[in-house]
């Protein structure tokens, strides 16, 4: 692993951006989702990590399947109107994956803002839409002002409370650019996303005094009391406190739905098996309206300049635009592969776990090579990235001495009748075509090829049973 891909003595690999959203369509496919769906959930997680916005990315597949198979959201239900107009339109999602309703809520707002020049949908009983930024920019993309925002469960306290009252409301605005691809900005009404506290207590980590407030109201570096009895501070105290206000009158008291108030909100991450009942609000600006052309990202790159070339206060070597940051993360990412911390790999081997439900593939990599690292997304994206399917007949062959891991299970469909169905790789780079067969525990383990991945040279492996 180069040494410029481990941060603050965590471990850090880069995966393919497109074998990211492999990766994480394989794993929805498997759980039951069509693979439409799958790939609208893989596209929205994958573009926010390629952002570098680890909290809201892929690291929360495994709780989407999760909260899927309790029952607080389903991977099957559709999206559907209730009613609409020229430039508005009312959603109900039924429940439906949150990346999904929000991308068909916000396709129907830039629809009819091509024939009106302005809309606005409600999209509601939905639930956790990953970061709202990528809805924002749906719009840029065609050329749009795209505004996106949610209310969620009541985390966020007021001034002069000491409890959790109204949510953080996460809003986003994008436009389209010419340097980026958008100027763009993804925030929540507190001072840090909830999600970032949860990754803190989960690590073990004390947290700035700035983020959430105890039970008494008081500030506090301790994240293991969110959220049972922490509430995350707004941010600028009465002003995310107001902006939180107006997200929820955009969203919830629009829609005649619940807000954040109504205790009709649950959190959900924490609640898994019940509903999370947000609304999400989309709306999209055609600029021929007001412009008379569409070419607004002429305007938006004008601006934007003026701003990077405001005179700078000493110390400071470069003035940013909103989302720019972002932009030149994904550009890194696209070309050099998505950077990924441990914590998020570890959260995708659960997802692919609990999609499998307790079957799947194991690999190694051999003794040899840079430090012992490994790449758990290989066992993924091997599978999906199928091109022709063969059987070998892997009885009777010589026991390989250089084995190192091993499997519990295999994929069902993989094994049949004691011969394996070989999935030849299209995106990865055999190196040796190998097939090995070799006890270990009683289990009958099969090395099906040695491949290179992410510069590391692994070993795949299936168990056929005892």
């Amino acid at each position: 692993m180069p040494e410029n891909d481990r941060r603050k003595g965590k471990n850090m690999v880069r995966i393919r951006l497109n074998d990211l959203k492999k990766f994480c369509k394989t794993a929805l496919v498997k759980a039951g989702a069509s693979e439409k769906d799958a790939l609208t959930t893989a596209e929205v997680l994958s573009e926010t990590e390629a952002w570098g916005t680890h909290s809201h990315g892929v690291k929360n597949l495994n709780n989407y399947i999760i909260k899927c198979e309790k029952g607080g959201a389903s991977l099957t239900a559709q999206p559907t109107v209730v009613r609409e107009s020229l430039s508005a339109a009312l959603v109900d999602a039924h429940q439906s994956l949150g990346m999904v309703s929000a991308s068909y809520g916000m396709n129907l707002a830039i629809e009819k803002a091509e024939k009106t020049g302005i809309a606005i949908v409600n999209v509601t009983n939905s639930t956790h839409f990953g970061a709202a930024g990528y809805y924002s920019n749906m719009a840029a993309k065609r050329g749009m002002i795209g505004i996106a925002m949610s209310n969620v469960d009541p985390n966020m306290t007021l001034p002069g409370a000491r409890c959790q009252a109204i949510g953080n409301s996460p809003f986003s605005y994008a436009a389209p650019s010419e340097k980026v691809p958008s100027v763009f900005l993804d925030i929540a009404m507190s001072n840090v996303a909830g999600l970032k506290v949860v990754k803190a207590r989960n690590e073990g980590r004390t947290i700035p005094d700035t983020w959430i407030v105890d039970e008494n109201g008081k500030p506090t570096t301790d994240p293991s009391i969110y959220p049972e009895k922490g509430a995350l501070l707004p941010v600028g105290m009465h002003k995310g406190y107001g902006l939180a206000v107006m997200v929820e009158l955009l969203t919830g008291v629009l829609s005649g739905a619940p807000t954040s108030t109504s205790g009709k909100i649950l959190s959900w991450c924490f609640a898994p098996e019940i509903p999370n009942n947000v609304t999400h609000t989309f709306i999209a600006i055609d600029p021929r309206t007001i412009l008379g052309t569409g070419d607004i990202a002429e305007e938006t790159e004008g601006f934007a300049r003026l701003l990077r070339d405001v005179p700078r206060a000493d110390g400071c070597d470069r003035i940013y635009t909103p989302g720019e940051i972002e932009w030149e993360k994904h550009a890194v990412s696209e070309r050099d592969g998505v950077e990924i911390p441990d914590d998020v790999l570890a959260e995708l081997a659960e997802a692919f776990d609990q999609a499998q439900r307790n079957s799947g593939l194991a690999f190694a990599e051999r003794s040899r090579g840079n430090g012992g690292d490994f790449d758990e997304l290989a066992v993924g994206l091997i599978l999906q990235a199928l091109h022709d399917l063969n059987e070998v007949d892997l009885r009777g062959l010589a026991v390989g001495d250089d084995l190192l891991g091993q499997q519990a299970e295999l994929f069902p469909e993989v094994v049949d009748g004691g011969k394996i169905l070989l999935r030849l790789f299209c995106d990865l780079p055999i190196l040796v075509d190998r097939r090995v067969e070799r006890d270990v525990a009683g289990l009958r383990v099969y090395v099906l090829a040695v491949f290179e991945f992410d510069c590391h040279e692994c070993i795949l492996l299936a168990g056929a049973g005892p």
